[in-house]
């Protein structure tokens, strides 16, 4: 099996690579410069060239607030990005891998959210990614949607990293405490989702690290504190006492993730746990 990925840059992309390569899997990656995925004929010639099994879509516009205003740029990234890989991959009999997000819902939902639940999303950001997904799903290709949460990593501009960064230069911040979702590691989506293509998956897959009926930023926070052994005080603090942001949150956004467990016929990690080891691979 030959994979291609695209936004090979990202830190998301970073790890699946590595990790696939570990475990003896041939792949590329092309990162932005060397491959615009908004450019179908470069897309094209790109791909033909390589000859892949399967692609991997990591590359995104991820900027939540700024999809906001730069809703052209967002939506072609997002969701005929897409549209124009699975034309190829359908022509060519490539199967196909998307990441999608947690926030195609709404957030009113009082439980994890099933992979079938009826999206509704409260940002541009999240529409740009349902439109993403509904092309894949019509296009006639081969794919697996992969819909996960408050991804974080070692690298890159994410939560954890804020947040370290964070005990470095304050001695106080405030959090959110009134947002759920589960954190989920870029090393724990990396390996699973290896799991899941050697599975065979196909279809809409919800993949994070287990957190129950969900954790707030806050508890998250302080857990990164803790584990990472800083010292900064972290105070909580409502949606509507923080400073306004050009994107609504969903208050709720956790996935239920039970149906990927039973497929795989194993449980994913805990977000605790895979915390943990990340922090022990960053002291390495």
């Amino acid at each position: 099996m030959k994979i291609l990925v695209t936004g090979s840059g990202g830190m998301l992309a970073k790890q699946i690579i590595n990790h696939f390569k570990r475990e003896k899997i041939s792949i590329i990656g092309l990162k932005r410069e060397e491959l615009n995925i908004t450019n179908s004929t470069q897309l094209r010639e790109k791909i033909e060239t390589h000859e892949p099994d399967l692609i991997i879509n990591c590359a995104a516009y991820t900027k939540v607030d700024m999809a906001e205003i730069e809703k052209d740029r967002a939506f072609i990234l997002n969701a005929l990005a897409p549209y124009f890989i699975t034309e190829i991959c359908r022509k060519n009999n490539i199967f196909f891998v998307h990441i999608s997000t947690d926030y195609i819902f709404s957030g009113e939902k009082k439980e994890p959210y099933h992979p079938f639940d009826t999206p509704n999303p409260l940002n541009y950001y999240g529409l740009t990614k349902l439109y993403g997904e509904h092309y894949i799903i019509n296009s006639g290709c081969d794919y697996l949607i992969v819909r996960t949460s408050w991804l974080y990593g070692p690298e890159g501009n994410n939560f954890l990293t804020k947040i370290l960064r964070a005990t470095e230069e304050k001695d106080e911040i405030e959090v959110i405490n009134d947002q759920f979702g589960a954190p989920t590691s870029t090393f724990t989506l990396a390996k699973y989702l290896l799991k899941l293509i050697e599975k065979n998956a196909h279809g809409i897959f919800h993949l994070t690290d287990r957190a129950g009926n969900g954790i707030s930023w806050y508890t998250f926070a302080k857990k990164i504190v803790e584990v990472f052994d800083r010292k900064l005080k972290i105070v909580p603090i409502s949606t509507k006492d923080s400073i306004k942001r050009p994107a609504q949150r969903p208050f709720y956004s956790t996935l239920d993730i039970s149906a990927t467990e039973y497929f795989l016929n194993e449980k994913l990690p805990y977000w605790e746990i895979s915390l943990g080891d990340l922090r022990n691979y960053m002291i390495i």
